[in-house]
Protein backbone atom coordinates (compact mmCIF):
# COMPACT_ATOMS: atom_id res chain seq x y z
CA UNK A 1 0.00 0.00 0.00
CA UNK A 2 0.73 3.28 -1.40
CA UNK A 3 0.80 6.51 0.97
CA UNK A 4 0.86 9.59 -0.65
CA UNK A 5 3.39 12.20 -0.09
CA UNK A 6 1.52 15.25 1.57
CA UNK A 7 4.32 17.71 0.31
CA UNK A 8 3.67 16.08 -2.83
CA UNK A 9 0.23 16.09 -3.12
CA UNK A 10 0.50 19.79 -2.00
CA UNK A 11 2.52 20.03 -5.02
CA UNK A 12 0.80 18.74 -7.32
CA UNK A 13 -2.71 20.91 -6.27
CA UNK A 14 -0.06 24.14 -6.40
CA UNK A 15 0.40 23.40 -10.06
CA UNK A 16 -3.79 23.22 -10.65
CA UNK A 17 -5.06 25.79 -7.88
CA UNK A 18 -3.32 28.79 -6.73
CA UNK A 19 -2.43 29.29 -3.47
CA UNK A 20 -2.84 32.17 -0.94
CA UNK A 21 0.16 33.39 1.00
CA UNK A 22 0.21 32.99 4.72
CA UNK A 23 -0.49 36.05 6.99
CA UNK A 24 2.15 36.94 9.47
CA UNK A 25 0.79 37.30 12.73
CA UNK A 26 0.74 40.53 14.78
CA UNK A 27 2.76 41.43 17.27
CA UNK A 28 0.70 42.08 20.19
CA UNK A 29 1.50 45.51 22.12
CA UNK A 30 3.14 45.36 25.49
CA UNK A 31 1.56 48.07 27.71
CA UNK A 32 3.08 49.26 31.11
CA UNK A 33 1.78 48.41 33.65
CA UNK A 34 3.16 50.59 36.73
CA UNK A 35 1.66 49.26 39.02
CA UNK A 36 3.44 46.09 38.30
CA UNK A 37 6.57 48.17 38.27
CA UNK A 38 5.42 49.44 41.71
CA UNK A 39 5.25 46.04 43.08
CA UNK A 40 8.78 45.05 41.88
CA UNK A 41 10.19 48.20 43.36
CA UNK A 42 8.45 47.44 46.86
CA UNK A 43 9.68 43.42 46.59
CA UNK A 44 13.12 44.64 45.39
CA UNK A 45 14.10 47.75 47.13
CA UNK A 46 16.93 47.08 48.76
CA UNK A 47 18.99 46.63 45.34
CA UNK A 48 17.43 49.39 43.79
CA UNK A 49 18.23 51.43 46.24
CA UNK A 50 22.08 50.05 47.10
CA UNK A 51 22.58 50.66 42.97
CA UNK A 52 20.93 54.07 43.50
CA UNK A 53 23.66 54.81 46.35
CA UNK A 54 26.43 53.16 44.84
CA UNK A 55 26.41 56.53 42.22
CA UNK A 56 24.79 59.15 44.09
CA UNK A 57 27.36 58.97 47.43
CA UNK A 58 30.28 59.10 44.90
CA UNK A 59 29.20 62.12 42.72
CA UNK A 60 27.69 63.77 45.83
CA UNK A 61 30.96 63.13 47.29
CA UNK A 62 33.19 64.59 44.25
CA UNK A 63 30.79 67.33 44.05
CA UNK A 64 31.58 68.34 47.77
CA UNK A 65 35.24 68.00 47.23
CA UNK A 66 35.23 70.37 44.10
CA UNK A 67 36.74 73.85 44.99
CA UNK A 68 35.30 77.10 42.83
CA UNK A 69 36.53 78.06 39.95
CA UNK A 70 37.53 81.36 39.10
CA UNK A 71 38.17 82.37 35.15
CA UNK A 72 40.40 85.48 34.48
CA UNK A 73 40.42 87.23 30.98
CA UNK A 74 42.44 89.58 29.77
CA UNK A 75 42.86 90.95 25.77
CA UNK A 76 45.47 91.67 23.02
CA UNK A 77 45.00 93.83 20.17
CA UNK A 78 46.82 92.99 17.03
CA UNK A 79 47.95 95.75 14.58
CA UNK A 80 50.41 96.34 11.53
CA UNK A 81 53.87 97.70 12.93
CA UNK A 82 54.38 101.03 11.90
CA UNK A 83 57.90 100.47 11.89
CA UNK A 84 59.34 101.42 7.86
CA UNK A 85 60.46 98.69 5.49
CA UNK A 86 63.80 98.70 6.86
CA UNK A 87 66.02 96.55 3.71
CA UNK A 88 63.76 98.87 1.00
CA UNK A 89 62.98 95.22 -0.84
CA UNK A 90 59.52 94.92 0.67
CA UNK A 91 59.83 93.42 3.81
CA UNK A 92 58.15 94.84 6.46
CA UNK A 93 58.91 94.11 10.32
CA UNK A 94 56.09 92.69 12.34
CA UNK A 95 53.52 93.02 9.87
CA UNK A 96 50.74 90.38 10.38
CA UNK A 97 50.68 88.32 7.03
CA UNK A 98 49.25 84.54 6.23
CA UNK A 99 51.41 82.24 4.81
CA UNK A 100 48.80 80.49 3.40
CA UNK A 101 45.90 82.01 1.04
CA UNK A 102 43.48 80.81 3.94
CA UNK A 103 45.10 81.29 7.00
CA UNK A 104 44.56 83.59 9.76
CA UNK A 105 47.44 85.49 11.29
CA UNK A 106 45.68 85.77 14.53
CA UNK A 107 45.68 81.88 14.84
CA UNK A 108 49.78 82.11 14.26
CA UNK A 109 49.64 84.27 17.14
CA UNK A 110 47.43 82.39 19.45
CA UNK A 111 50.08 79.51 19.13
CA UNK A 112 52.69 81.87 19.98
CA UNK A 113 51.23 83.03 22.91
CA UNK A 114 50.68 79.14 24.20
CA UNK A 115 54.17 78.40 22.93
CA UNK A 116 56.13 76.77 25.80
CA UNK A 117 58.98 79.90 25.87
CA UNK A 118 56.66 81.96 26.59
CA UNK A 119 54.74 80.10 29.64
CA UNK A 120 57.98 79.21 30.73
CA UNK A 121 58.91 82.56 30.55
CA UNK A 122 55.40 83.59 33.21
CA UNK A 123 56.23 80.46 35.16
CA UNK A 124 59.72 81.67 35.77
CA UNK A 125 58.57 85.26 36.36
CA UNK A 126 55.12 84.01 39.07
CA UNK A 127 57.17 80.90 40.93
CA UNK A 128 54.50 78.80 40.10
CA UNK A 129 54.39 75.61 41.47
CA UNK A 130 52.54 72.04 41.11
CA UNK A 131 51.02 69.96 43.48
CA UNK A 132 53.98 68.21 44.61
CA UNK A 133 55.61 72.21 45.35
CA UNK A 134 58.20 71.31 41.83
CA UNK A 135 58.05 74.45 39.28
CA UNK A 136 55.37 74.08 37.13
CA UNK A 137 55.74 72.44 33.33
CA UNK A 138 54.63 74.50 30.61
CA UNK A 139 53.10 71.79 29.17
CA UNK A 140 50.38 71.71 32.45
CA UNK A 141 50.01 75.16 31.89
CA UNK A 142 49.44 75.36 28.38
CA UNK A 143 46.58 72.75 29.00
CA UNK A 144 44.78 75.19 31.56
CA UNK A 145 45.22 78.15 29.52
CA UNK A 146 42.97 79.36 26.63
CA UNK A 147 43.69 81.51 23.84
CA UNK A 148 40.94 82.19 20.98
CA UNK A 149 40.50 84.98 18.16
CA UNK A 150 37.30 87.19 18.55
CA UNK A 151 35.52 86.61 15.16
CA UNK A 152 36.02 89.97 12.72
CA UNK A 153 37.82 91.44 15.25
CA UNK A 154 41.84 91.60 15.65
CA UNK A 155 41.99 90.72 18.88
CA UNK A 156 43.27 87.53 20.98
CA UNK A 157 41.04 86.45 24.58
CA UNK A 158 43.38 84.91 26.96
CA UNK A 159 41.75 83.51 29.94
CA UNK A 160 43.04 81.48 32.57
CA UNK A 161 40.84 79.13 35.50
CA UNK A 162 41.87 78.04 38.81
CA UNK A 163 40.49 77.65 42.21
CA UNK A 164 42.85 81.23 43.35
CA UNK A 165 40.97 84.13 41.66
CA UNK A 166 44.35 86.62 42.20
CA UNK A 167 46.61 83.45 40.70
CA UNK A 168 44.20 83.62 37.42
CA UNK A 169 44.76 87.24 36.99
CA UNK A 170 48.35 86.78 37.42
CA UNK A 171 49.15 84.40 35.22
CA UNK A 172 47.04 85.83 32.42
CA UNK A 173 48.73 89.10 33.22
CA UNK A 174 52.00 87.78 33.01
CA UNK A 175 51.72 85.77 29.83
CA UNK A 176 50.47 88.95 28.13
CA UNK A 177 53.48 90.80 29.40
CA UNK A 178 55.79 87.50 28.43
CA UNK A 179 54.67 87.65 24.60
CA UNK A 180 54.79 91.21 24.60
CA UNK A 181 58.40 91.27 25.67
CA UNK A 182 59.14 88.39 23.25
CA UNK A 183 57.40 90.09 19.96
CA UNK A 184 59.26 93.75 20.99
CA UNK A 185 62.47 91.50 20.59
CA UNK A 186 61.55 89.84 17.55
CA UNK A 187 60.57 93.18 15.66
CA UNK A 188 63.98 94.33 17.37
CA UNK A 189 65.69 91.26 16.02
CA UNK A 190 65.07 91.71 12.76
CA UNK A 191 65.86 95.39 13.07
CA UNK A 192 69.23 94.33 14.23
CA UNK A 193 69.71 91.91 11.55
CA UNK A 194 68.73 94.52 8.59
CA UNK A 195 70.89 97.18 10.00
CA UNK A 196 73.93 94.33 10.52
CA UNK A 197 73.19 93.21 6.59
CA UNK A 198 72.58 97.14 5.36
CA UNK A 199 75.96 97.97 7.18
CA UNK A 200 77.83 95.48 5.03
CA UNK A 201 76.00 96.76 1.71
CA UNK A 202 77.47 100.18 2.88
CA UNK A 203 81.43 100.28 2.13
CA UNK A 204 80.40 98.07 -0.79
CA UNK A 205 77.60 100.86 -1.98
CA UNK A 206 80.45 103.73 -1.55
CA UNK A 207 83.14 101.45 -3.39
CA UNK A 208 80.65 101.68 -6.64
CA UNK A 209 80.28 105.68 -6.06
CA UNK A 210 83.98 106.30 -6.02
CA UNK A 211 84.84 103.87 -8.66
CA UNK A 212 82.01 105.28 -11.69
CA UNK A 213 83.03 108.79 -10.47
CA UNK A 214 86.80 108.06 -10.61
CA UNK A 215 85.97 106.34 -14.22
CA UNK A 216 84.04 109.18 -15.60
CA UNK A 217 86.48 111.91 -14.33
CA UNK A 218 89.31 109.77 -16.18
CA UNK A 219 87.28 109.90 -18.93
CA UNK A 220 86.07 113.21 -19.30
CA UNK A 221 89.80 114.06 -18.79
CA UNK A 222 91.08 111.93 -21.52
CA UNK A 223 88.80 113.12 -23.54
CA UNK A 224 88.79 117.21 -22.52
CA UNK A 225 85.21 117.25 -21.99
CA UNK A 226 83.88 120.38 -20.53
CA UNK A 227 80.47 120.97 -21.46
CA UNK A 228 79.37 118.67 -24.58
CA UNK A 229 76.21 120.70 -25.16
CA UNK A 230 77.80 123.91 -25.21
CA UNK A 231 80.86 122.38 -26.57
CA UNK A 232 78.91 121.07 -29.83
CA UNK A 233 77.47 124.74 -30.26
CA UNK A 234 81.06 126.23 -30.37
CA UNK A 235 82.50 123.46 -32.92
CA UNK A 236 79.42 124.06 -35.42
CA UNK A 237 80.03 127.70 -35.00
CA UNK A 238 84.07 127.22 -34.91
CA UNK A 239 83.87 125.42 -38.31
CA UNK A 240 81.05 127.71 -39.85
CA UNK A 241 83.63 130.24 -39.20
CA UNK A 242 86.29 128.50 -40.82
CA UNK A 243 84.92 127.50 -43.87
CA UNK A 244 84.27 131.45 -44.46
CA UNK A 245 87.92 131.90 -43.26
CA UNK A 246 89.32 129.02 -45.75
CA UNK A 247 87.05 130.69 -48.59
CA UNK A 248 88.53 134.13 -48.61
CA UNK A 249 92.03 132.38 -48.11
CA UNK A 250 91.79 130.61 -51.25
CA UNK A 251 90.69 133.48 -53.05
CA UNK A 252 93.39 135.85 -51.49
CA UNK A 253 95.90 132.77 -52.47
CA UNK A 254 94.37 132.59 -56.45
CA UNK A 255 94.48 136.43 -56.81
CA UNK A 256 97.92 136.04 -55.42
CA UNK A 257 99.03 133.62 -57.78
CA UNK A 258 98.01 135.70 -60.80
CA UNK A 259 99.64 138.50 -59.80
CA UNK A 260 103.16 136.44 -59.50
CA UNK A 261 102.78 134.91 -62.86
CA UNK A 262 101.94 138.44 -64.66
CA UNK A 263 104.85 139.70 -62.95
CA UNK A 264 107.44 136.45 -63.60
CA UNK A 265 106.18 136.99 -67.67
CA UNK A 266 106.93 140.68 -67.63
CA UNK A 267 110.47 140.01 -66.02
CA UNK A 268 111.11 136.67 -68.42
CA UNK A 269 112.98 134.82 -65.88
CA UNK A 270 111.86 132.30 -63.21
CA UNK A 271 111.07 133.19 -59.18
CA UNK A 272 114.29 131.49 -58.45
CA UNK A 273 116.44 133.88 -60.15
CA UNK A 274 114.74 136.52 -59.43
CA UNK A 275 114.88 136.28 -55.92
CA UNK A 276 118.80 135.87 -56.23
CA UNK A 277 118.91 139.19 -58.26
CA UNK A 278 117.13 140.90 -55.49
CA UNK A 279 119.37 139.47 -53.41
CA UNK A 280 122.65 140.12 -54.96
CA UNK A 281 121.09 143.82 -55.49
CA UNK A 282 121.22 144.57 -51.53
CA UNK A 283 124.73 142.95 -51.44
CA UNK A 284 126.99 146.31 -51.05
CA UNK A 285 130.11 144.65 -52.05
CA UNK A 286 128.92 143.01 -54.76
CA UNK A 287 127.15 146.70 -55.95
CA UNK A 288 131.11 148.07 -55.40
CA UNK A 289 132.95 145.31 -57.60
CA UNK A 290 130.37 145.90 -60.32
CA UNK A 291 130.89 149.60 -59.72
CA UNK A 292 134.82 148.95 -60.58
CA UNK A 293 134.01 146.75 -63.40
CA UNK A 294 132.01 148.95 -65.44
CA UNK A 295 134.13 152.00 -64.52
CA UNK A 296 137.43 149.64 -65.65
CA UNK A 297 135.57 148.37 -68.90
CA UNK A 298 134.35 152.39 -69.74
CA UNK A 299 138.22 153.37 -69.11
CA UNK A 300 139.28 150.05 -71.61
CA UNK A 301 137.46 151.20 -74.20
CA UNK A 302 138.79 154.84 -74.12
CA UNK A 303 142.10 153.82 -73.65
CA UNK A 304 141.55 151.57 -76.75
CA UNK A 305 140.84 154.38 -78.97
CA UNK A 306 144.11 155.50 -78.09
CA UNK A 307 146.45 152.89 -78.21
CA UNK A 308 146.33 149.53 -79.70
CA UNK A 309 145.74 145.92 -77.63
CA UNK A 310 149.63 145.05 -77.21
CA UNK A 311 150.32 147.81 -75.58
CA UNK A 312 150.87 148.05 -71.65
CA UNK A 313 147.91 149.98 -70.57
CA UNK A 314 145.95 147.89 -72.34
CA UNK A 315 147.15 144.79 -70.72
CA UNK A 316 146.74 145.93 -67.44
CA UNK A 317 143.28 147.38 -68.14
CA UNK A 318 142.41 143.90 -69.33
CA UNK A 319 144.23 142.19 -66.23
CA UNK A 320 142.11 144.34 -63.57
CA UNK A 321 138.76 143.68 -65.66
CA UNK A 322 139.80 140.07 -65.17
CA UNK A 323 140.58 140.09 -61.96
CA UNK A 324 137.08 142.24 -60.72
CA UNK A 325 134.56 139.55 -63.05
CA UNK A 326 136.85 137.10 -61.00
CA UNK A 327 136.22 138.54 -58.03
CA UNK A 328 132.54 139.35 -58.43
CA UNK A 329 131.84 135.76 -59.53
CA UNK A 330 133.23 134.79 -55.78
CA UNK A 331 130.87 137.61 -53.87
CA UNK A 332 128.10 135.57 -55.91
CA UNK A 333 128.78 132.43 -55.30
CA UNK A 334 129.00 133.85 -51.42
CA UNK A 335 125.83 135.15 -52.08
CA UNK A 336 123.35 132.81 -53.86
CA UNK A 337 125.65 129.70 -54.47
CA UNK A 338 128.01 128.02 -56.38
CA UNK A 339 125.36 126.76 -58.90
CA UNK A 340 123.31 129.89 -59.43
CA UNK A 341 123.17 131.07 -62.77
CA UNK A 342 123.37 134.88 -63.03
CA UNK A 343 125.03 136.36 -65.54
CA UNK A 344 126.81 140.07 -65.40
CA UNK A 345 123.63 142.05 -67.20
CA UNK A 346 121.20 140.32 -64.62
CA UNK A 347 123.35 142.35 -61.95
CA UNK A 348 122.81 145.64 -64.19
CA UNK A 349 118.92 146.23 -63.59
CA UNK A 350 117.44 149.08 -63.50
CA UNK A 351 115.20 150.52 -61.00
CA UNK A 352 111.53 149.94 -62.70
CA UNK A 353 113.26 146.51 -63.19
CA UNK A 354 114.01 146.26 -59.78
CA UNK A 355 111.08 147.02 -58.40
CA UNK A 356 108.95 144.99 -60.72
CA UNK A 357 111.11 142.41 -59.29
CA UNK A 358 110.36 142.99 -55.89
CA UNK A 359 106.62 143.35 -56.12
CA UNK A 360 107.29 139.33 -57.63
CA UNK A 361 109.43 138.69 -54.35
CA UNK A 362 106.23 139.89 -52.49
CA UNK A 363 104.17 137.99 -54.54
CA UNK A 364 105.74 135.12 -54.47
CA UNK A 365 105.90 135.45 -50.59
CA UNK A 366 102.45 136.31 -49.74
CA UNK A 367 101.38 133.22 -51.99
CA UNK A 368 103.66 130.78 -49.98
CA UNK A 369 102.25 132.74 -47.15
CA UNK A 370 98.77 131.96 -48.13
CA UNK A 371 99.13 128.62 -48.94
CA UNK A 372 99.98 127.37 -45.22
CA UNK A 373 97.43 129.28 -44.02
CA UNK A 374 94.69 127.74 -46.09
CA UNK A 375 96.92 124.42 -45.18
CA UNK A 376 96.81 125.39 -41.42
CA UNK A 377 92.73 126.65 -42.17
CA UNK A 378 92.34 123.25 -43.52
CA UNK A 379 93.37 121.03 -40.81
CA UNK A 380 91.81 122.45 -37.74
CA UNK A 381 88.83 122.69 -39.75
CA UNK A 382 89.03 119.04 -40.17
CA UNK A 383 90.20 118.69 -36.50
CA UNK A 384 87.03 120.46 -35.29
CA UNK A 385 84.75 118.09 -38.06
CA UNK A 386 86.28 115.33 -36.52
CA UNK A 387 85.77 116.04 -32.86
CA UNK A 388 81.90 117.29 -34.07
CA UNK A 389 82.02 113.60 -35.74
CA UNK A 390 82.77 111.99 -32.13
CA UNK A 391 80.96 114.25 -29.76
CA UNK A 392 77.89 112.41 -30.12
CA UNK A 393 79.23 109.09 -28.98
CA UNK A 394 80.85 110.91 -26.14
CA UNK A 395 78.20 112.10 -24.74
CA UNK A 396 76.21 108.65 -25.34
CA UNK A 397 79.28 106.98 -23.15
CA UNK A 398 78.94 110.52 -20.30
CA UNK A 399 75.45 110.24 -19.92
CA UNK A 400 75.70 106.58 -19.23
CA UNK A 401 78.40 107.14 -16.81
CA UNK A 402 76.06 109.73 -15.17
CA UNK A 403 73.30 107.69 -14.96
CA UNK A 404 75.14 104.82 -13.30
CA UNK A 405 77.04 107.05 -10.77
CA UNK A 406 73.27 108.88 -10.04
CA UNK A 407 71.69 105.51 -9.41
CA UNK A 408 74.93 104.67 -7.27
CA UNK A 409 75.06 107.33 -5.57
CA UNK A 410 71.10 107.01 -4.72
CA UNK A 411 71.54 103.53 -3.73
CA UNK A 412 74.22 104.85 -1.26
CA UNK A 413 72.12 107.31 0.17
CA UNK A 414 68.90 105.05 0.33
CA UNK A 415 70.85 102.52 2.42
CA UNK A 416 72.52 105.45 4.44
CA UNK A 417 68.87 106.93 5.15
CA UNK A 418 67.95 103.32 5.94
CA UNK A 419 70.51 102.43 8.50
CA UNK A 420 69.87 105.48 10.49
CA UNK A 421 65.78 104.42 10.36
CA UNK A 422 66.93 100.80 11.52
CA UNK A 423 69.53 102.53 14.69
CA UNK A 424 65.56 104.56 16.01
CA UNK A 425 63.84 101.19 15.23
CA UNK A 426 66.93 99.45 16.99
CA UNK A 427 65.80 101.55 20.34
CA UNK A 428 62.18 101.62 19.87
CA UNK A 429 60.10 99.32 22.34
CA UNK A 430 57.57 98.96 20.34
CA UNK A 431 55.39 95.28 19.16
CA UNK A 432 53.03 95.01 16.77
CA UNK A 433 50.30 94.37 19.32
CA UNK A 434 49.34 95.68 22.74
CA UNK A 435 47.05 94.91 25.92
CA UNK A 436 43.62 96.52 25.47
CA UNK A 437 42.40 94.80 28.54
CA UNK A 438 44.54 93.96 31.42
CA UNK A 439 43.20 90.86 33.65
CA UNK A 440 41.10 91.40 37.27
CA UNK A 441 40.62 89.18 39.92
CA UNK A 442 37.62 87.91 39.23
CA UNK A 443 35.05 88.13 41.94
CA UNK A 444 32.97 85.49 41.24
CA UNK A 445 33.50 81.61 40.38
CA UNK A 446 33.31 80.23 36.96
CA UNK A 447 30.40 78.09 36.06
CA UNK A 448 31.17 74.77 37.33
CA UNK A 449 30.30 71.23 36.98
CA UNK A 450 28.99 70.30 40.07
CA UNK A 451 25.49 69.93 38.83
CA UNK A 452 26.00 67.94 35.97
CA UNK A 453 27.99 65.85 38.51
CA UNK A 454 25.25 65.59 40.64
CA UNK A 455 22.72 65.02 37.99
CA UNK A 456 25.01 62.57 35.94
CA UNK A 457 24.84 60.05 39.04
CA UNK A 458 21.46 60.44 39.75
CA UNK A 459 20.36 59.67 36.52
CA UNK A 460 22.91 56.79 36.47
CA UNK A 461 21.45 55.46 39.59
CA UNK A 462 18.29 55.91 38.70
CA UNK A 463 18.35 54.03 35.53
CA UNK A 464 20.21 51.15 36.50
Amino acid sequence: MTIADPLNSSQTSDRSFPRKPLEEPKPALEEIDLQKYWLVLRRRWPVFLAVFLAFVIPGVLLTLRQRPNYEAMGKLQFQSSRVPSLTGVGERIGELEALEMQGNPLNTEAVVVQSLPVLQEAINNLGLKDKEGKPMDAVDLAKQLKVEPILRADVLEVSYKTNDPKLAAEVVNQVMKAYMARNILMNRAQAISAGDFISKQLPRARAEVDRIAEELRRFREQNRIINLERETMLMAENVARLDEQLNTTQANLAEMATQAATLRQRLRMSSDRALDMASLSQVKAVQDTMGELQAARRKLATERTRFTDGHPTIAILEDQISELNGLLQQQVAQTVGPNSQVAFGDLQIGETKQAVVNQLITAEANQLGLERKVEALTALRNAYRRRTDVIPNLGKRQEELERDLKVAQETYEGLLGRLQQIRVAENQNVGNARVIQEAVIPKDAARSSKKLILGGSVFLGIML
